[in-house]
């Protein structure tokens, strides 16, 4: 296994060949991480190679080994007077988000080669340091130039009048040496300056460095990093055009794993891609600093990462109460969506945005000069336009609306009530009225209205296309007559109807009295509900790039995540909670789509995740409402309140709700509207996750959003509530 420093530099040779260690020796090193007294430290010891796993094992076996792994080889690959050279951050828009609070105070480590402590335009930046290979001291040299460079694009120093200007200007520059100047190194030791790093005040830890095998113990250390609070930044690699395999630590969960774009704004054609990509960030010809005192350009997703390090520092400074995990969830939540709507494998959830994560007022743009070289990136241009600025974070408060001098609250935004009826379906039917028009649609779905087993993935098949409508289910039931009757006011002619589930769900009787009104009908089902929703995935996309993966068991997470599986023609499959069902594991591997799991580990476990692997993203908060508003935030790209925003409310937490809910998936598609949920016992009648969410985004008087309510399960208060909130 090696580890590679994710760069190219012009002033430097940066490519090295790794030999194993194993293959210059009959013996290897096998290392630990062993918890102690006074926390967590390496273990070493020399074997020879045929007794390396046993050596493993043992360790394993001891209760203070966190995890245990033969070492890995690693290996290198890779008003300022220049500031109007620094295309990026024009790009990023350095001088808005540091006109708030700069990162002062802040302490960026640098887990690299060193960093010349002696470059005029970092020497004011360094505190402390750490050598794997001498003294502290030694940390403040960088005979490779890799770890210079990296430290340049985080926290050069911003407005002395040399060189160049940072993103992160005014935070700390914490060197950490683990690369030797022959440009190899080990991975316990990356570990060991992680760790120094976690116990000596990182607030933020950059990696640019990979490798293409997973490491128990690189994983227990970034973990560590995150439960200690630290933000972990680590770049996604520049092997794309080499088999793009995945890389580590960008991979692990706790990591921000970040792509790198040129000047065009598309993605470089070496970044790695993958579902664990979360931000990308300028990485070709950025302008930096290089080792004795010069500047160069630098070029690799080595390059990209520091610039995220130096966003989450920046936010750490204005938002000190933050956590690692805010900081995270900031970064994605307000960056420029590029590619595919939403998270996608090259951008993950787009460009950075540090002022839009800011709250910053946005400024006008700084005068580009003169028209860059054309960029050889092959991936569009995303639009330039900075994201909204979100709300500072919400707080548990319920919102008390008023007027500017505290008297009547402005009037409220638009609600619309739809499927006021009891029963499942004539709510459908409503829902089918409010979006189609007579002889419209070319298809509908019908299932059976007392049950969700088979219904839950056929949202995506409907998309906005047709109604899904309900009929009584078993064995021998005819067709519902009034669903019958939609039927021919809905259906265009010669349209089909796709039957959900075997004919025990939907009865062989109602397909041939759909047969009769003179419509196709096409049944899909399988042995369980698991299979169907597989079968139904087939239908939607043969070779699907992304799926939602929900529990089979419960409702809500499948029905609010299928909402955007309808809108964007995303199939959603099923899962026992506790582990992958092997025909889901069989299709995954089959199609190796980016696969997103929609709630907490109550709803998919970790074994159902790490059975997923590195493709798995998941969207979740501690509940049902919290998942829906996730789902709302980082799949819809809802992270800022805008003009006519339309949001689909329903009750979430009654037995019965699951067929409005969806029902309204098709609705959702029509009005590109994200599915939240109300709660008759919460205050105000919408659950309070709900609430704190449509404040957060911040709607007012003249920047109005709308609910279509739906059901019957919603209370008048809760439209009043949300009426409030949305206006």
């Amino acid at each position: 296994m090696r580890l590679r420093l994710f760069s190219a530099c012009t002033l430097a040779v940066l490519l090295f060949a790794g030999v194993p260690a194993a293959a210059a020796s009959p013996s290897v090193t096998v290392a630990a991480l062993v918890r102690g007294p006074e926390g967590l430290s390496v273990l070493r010891t020399t074997v020879r190679a045929a007794e390396a796993d046993a050596a493993v094992a043992r360790l394993e076996r001891r209760p203070n080994v966190v995890a245990a792994d033969v070492d890995i080889t690693l290996t290198v690959s890779g008003a300022d007077p220049r500031r109007p050279q620094q295309w990026e951050l024009d790009l990023l828009r350095a001088e808005t988000a540091r006109a708030a609070d700069d990162a002062a105070g802040e302490v960026i480590a640098v887990v690299d080669t060193g960093v010349d402590g002696e470059h005029p335009d970092l020497a004011g930046a360094l505190v402390g340091g750490y050598s794997v290979f001498g003294p502290p001291a030694d940390a403040a040299t960088d005979q490779q130039g890799h770890g210079t460079s990296v430290a340049g694009i985080a926290a050069a120093a911003t407005g002395n009048g040399v060189g160049i200007s940072s993103l992160g200007g005014g935070a700390s520059i914490m060197p950490v040496k683990v690369v030797a100047p022959d440009g190899t190194g080990t991975g316990s030791d990356v570990v060991v300056g992680i760790l120094w790093a976690v116990e000596n005040g990182a607030d933020v830890i950059n990696l640019s460095l990979g490798s293409s095998q997973d490491s128990p113990l690189l994983e227990a250390a970034v973990d560590e990093a995150a439960d200690r609070g630290v933000v972990v930044v680590a770049a996604s690699g520049n092997e794309y055009q080499d088999g793009n395999p995945t890389t580590y630590p960008a991979a692990y969960p706790p990591v921000i794993a970040v792509s790198a774009i040129g000047r065009s704004g598309g993605v470089a054609d070496f970044s790695n891609r993958g579902a664990y990509v979360d931000v990308a960030a300028p990485g070709v010809d950025v302008l930096t600093t290089a080792e004795g005192g010069f500047y160069g350009s630098f070029t690799g997703t080595s390059a990209a990462t520091p610039f995220v390090a130096a966003a989450a520092a920046l936010l750490r400074a204005r938002f000190p109460e933050l956590s690692a995990r805010d900081v995270t969830n900031m970064l994605q939540s307000t960056a420029a969506d590029a590619g595919s709507p939403g998270h996608d494998n090259a951008y993950g959830y787009g460009v950075i945005d540090p002022v839009a994560a800011l709250g910053v007022a946005p400024a006008p743009a700084p005068d580009p000069g003169p028209s860059p070289e054309p960029s050889p990136d092959p991936s569009p241009v995303p639009d330039p336009s900075p994201s909204p600025s979100p709300s500072p974070p919400p707080t548990a408060e319920q919102p008390q609306p008023s007027g500017p001098d505290g008297g009547d609250p402005p009037p409220s935004a638009p609600i619309t009530r739809v499927g006021d009826s009891p029963g499942a379906t004539t709510t459908a039917i409503e829902l089918s009225q409010a979006v189609f028009g007579d002889g419209e649609a070319p298809l509908a779905l019908l299932s059976r209205d007392d049950s969700f087993a088979d219904s839950l993935a056929g949202a995506a098949l409907a998309g906005d296309a047709g109604p899904i409508l309900y009929t009584a289910g078993g064995a021998d039931a005819p067709l519902d007559p009034a669903t019958a009757a939609e039927l021919r006011r809905v259906l265009a002619p010669g349209a089909t109807v796709v039957v959900l589930g075997g004919t025990g769900a939907v009865s062989e009787a109602a397909e041939q009295d759909v047969v009769g009104l003179g419509y196709g009908v096409r049944r899909i089902a399988g042995p369980s509900r698991i299979e169907t929703a597989l079968a139904v995935a087939d239908a939607v996309d043969g070779d699907p790039e992304r799926v939602l993966l929900a529990r089979a068991d419960e409702w809500a997470d499948a029905v609010t995540g299928g909402a955007y599986a309808a809108d964007r023609g995303l199939p959603v499959l099923l899962t026992p909670p506790g582990e992958l069902h092997p025909a889901v594991a069989a299709y995954l591997d089959a199609h190796d789509p980016e696969v997103v799991l929609l709630g907490g580990l109550a709803a998919l476990s970790d074994r159902v995740a790490s059975a997923v692997g590195p493709r798995g993203l998941r969207v979740a908060g501690p509940n049902r409402a919290a998942t829906a508003v996730e789902v709302a935030r980082r799949l819809w790209g809802r992270t800022a309140g805008a003009r006519g925003d339309t949001f689909v409310v329903l009750d979430g937490y009654d037995a019965g709700s699951w067929a409005p809910a969806l029902a309204a998936a098709v609705l959702s598609a029509d009005r590109g509207a994200p599915q939240l949920l109300a709660n008759a016992g919460a205050a105000g009648g919408v659950a309070a996750e709900t609430t704190a969410y449509l404040a957060e985004l911040g709607y007012a008087a003249d920047l109005a959003g709308a609910a279509v309510v739906v059901g019957s399960g919603v209370t008048p208060e809760a439209g009043e509530t949300l009426a409030l909130l949305l206006r």
